[in-house]
């Protein structure tokens, strides 16, 4: 069907001039009619085949949202989340019901849970806190001033080891005093099979140290002294027996 070039009309076949304006018709008009139908084609074509691709991923679209939702799917969720709480009944049985026993048994080995000692344990961070009391911090601070404050392990610090060595796992176990103000809290503490703090190691304990080391230093001075007095005078007496012969 051919159109005029001038107002678009509908020309007949073989037709001359324009029946609307009376545009002349002329053989240019044949050749752009021709391209303007293979641009309305190409546009059809295009078209139909943007419906066709939008009707299939429709179509796609509702068949994976019925996968979803079909029977076999719907057992792979209940399976799954049957599994996930059977595991997180077991971790928590684990944790809740067994540790306790464990660590109990752990603690009263090593004779953390009486003589001045609380032990509280918390099974889910993996953590045993062992509290002192006033008489029982007098005796740990006597244990390092035996030891003149130095590096030496006193028995608190090996009970804490085999603790953390006989807990499966790695755990944090520590002995905290509250008594001393101004002190460090936690005295010592393990990390699994690491002592990560001593209160040997503390500012305190070491001015503690270098007090007593001078304190040493000055009285073998003074024991010095005396006897260089004493060896002095008994060196004199005989040398002065000797020459009244």
């Amino acid at each position: 069907m051919k159109f005029c070039s001038n107002c678009g009309a509908k020309l007949d076949p073989g037709a001359s001039y324009c029946p609307k304006c009376g545009h002349k018709v002329e053989a240019g008009d044949t050749a752009k009619q021709k391209v303007n139908e293979t641009a309305a084609k190409a546009k059809s074509a295009a078209t139909a085949a943007a419906t066709t691709a939008a009707a299939r991923a429709k179509q796609g679209l509702k068949q994976l949202q019925g996968a979803a939702k079909s029977p076999a799917r719907k057992r792979y969720l209940r399976w799954a989340a049957a599994a996930f709480a059977v595991l997180l009944a077991v971790f928590f049985a684990y944790r809740l019901l067994y540790l306790p026993g464990v660590v109990k048994n752990a603690v009263d080995a090593n004779v953390l849970n009486q003589g001045g000692y609380t032990a509280k344990a918390n099974t889910l961070t993996k953590k045993v806190v062992i509290t002192t009391d006033d008489l029982k911090l007098e005796r740990l601070i006597d244990a390092i001033k035996a030891n003149d404050y130095d590096q030496t392990r006193i028995g608190a610090e090996m009970q804490l080891a085999s603790l953390a060595k006989a807990l499966p796992g790695k755990w944090t176990v520590e002995i905290q005093q509250h008594q001393m103000k101004g002190s460090q809290t936690v005295l010592w503490r393990y990390q699994g099979n690491k002592e990560t703090i001593r209160y040997q190691n503390s500012d305190e304990c070491k001015r503690a140290h270098k007090m007593v080391m001078a304190a040493k230093a000055k009285q073998q001075s003074t024991d010095d002294a005396v006897t260089r007095g004493v060896t002095g005078g008994i060196v004199g007496g005989l040398i002065g027996a000797f020459l009244a012969r």
